[in-house]
């Protein structure tokens, strides 16, 4: 099917395929310039973007499409650079073709899936929007949903995932908001239903690629990260903030460019006011990570 359109707009979260036939759904196309019909102020579609014409979540940078990436024009999630495709990806890359769909890879999973079911429930208020999100343990969103609440009580369900796939859960968190730019709460997800852990008769091992230092320092609404890496040499910084009493509040990606690494990242006032320490962890794209580094300011 063709379209003469400058961008096709997808969530990677609503890419379907069963078998070999393909389903698409919330496509919104856009000409170059124009602004989606429910975008906010900024031009973006979704929720924690920093940046203009973002079309998911996460997004740290303008015109990206999906979760998580920081830098401009990015397709895919947990990209860092400008013009990537696909996922993880680091680094610049010129596509031709930028509105092609092709690069976009979906997990295709081995084992049966596993349905996220959410239920929020507010005191004495229905938000405008209430969403739930799951992370892994480096701070790489799993899996998140959201709905218009009608009361004090919401249930979301959210899409089918592998079980491999949720089985890396490690964190989640609520998210209401009062408008459907500004966040209101954030609480931590307790899971009802949890797998047992193995018995354990030792101490767990120590981090595959080391340990990890710094600080963090806040200065009006501006944080800024030093990070120390020893004789390590990781391929990328993901870093997150947290409520206290431990829910994800915001987390982002961060390239890195030395042994002691700097660099500086705001927070939406909404959010700023709720956090109250960050995390920071550095990974090997071959797979490893170093401790999760808690940090105070």
């Amino acid at each position: 099917m063709g379209l003469s359109m400058s961008a096709v707009r997808v969530s990677t979260l609503q890419i379907l395929r069963p078998r070999s036939t393909k389903i698409i759904v919330a496509v919104e196309c856009l000409k170059a310039g124009q602004k989606a019909c429910s975008a906010d102020k900024d031009g973006s579609v979704g929720y924690h973007n920093k940046g203009r014409n973002n079309f998911g979540t996460m997004n740290d940078g303008d015109d990206s499409i999906g979760n998580s990436n920081v830098g401009p024009a990015n397709w895919g999630n947990n990209n860092i650079g400008k013009g990537n495709r696909c996922f993880n990806k680091t680094g610049n890359r010129k596509v031709i073709n930028d509105c092609s769909l092709l690069e976009f890879l979906e997990l295709v999973p081995s084992a049966g899936k596993i349905r996220m079911t959410c239920v929020v429930t507010t005191g004495g208020y229905a938000p405008k929007f209430v969403s739930c999100s799951l992370y892994s343990a480096v701070f790489k969103m799993i899996t998140s949903a959201g709905r218009n609440p009608g009361d004090v009580v919401t249930t979301i369900k959210g899409d089918p995932q592998s079980e491999t796939l949720m089985s890396a859960y490690a964190l989640g968190a609520a998210y209401t908001f009062s408008t459907l730019e500004d966040i209101k709460e954030i609480v931590p997800l307790t899971l009802i239903n949890p797998i047992p852990p193995p018995p354990v008769s030792f101490s767990p091992p120590p981090p595959e690629l080391g340990s990890i230092t710094g600080s963090v320092t806040l200065a009006s609404d501006v944080f800024s990260f030093s990070i120390t890496f020893g004789d390590l040499t990781p391929d990328s910084i993901r870093y997150a903030f947290f409520t206290a009493d431990g829910a994800l509040a915001s987390y982002g990606s961060q390239k890195y460019n030395g042994k002691t690494t700097n660099f500086t990242t705001t927070l939406k006032a909404a959010i700023l006011s709720l956090v109250s320490y960050a995390q920071v962890v550095a990974l090997k794209s071959t797979g490893g990570s170093t401790n999760v580094l808690t940090l105070n300011w």
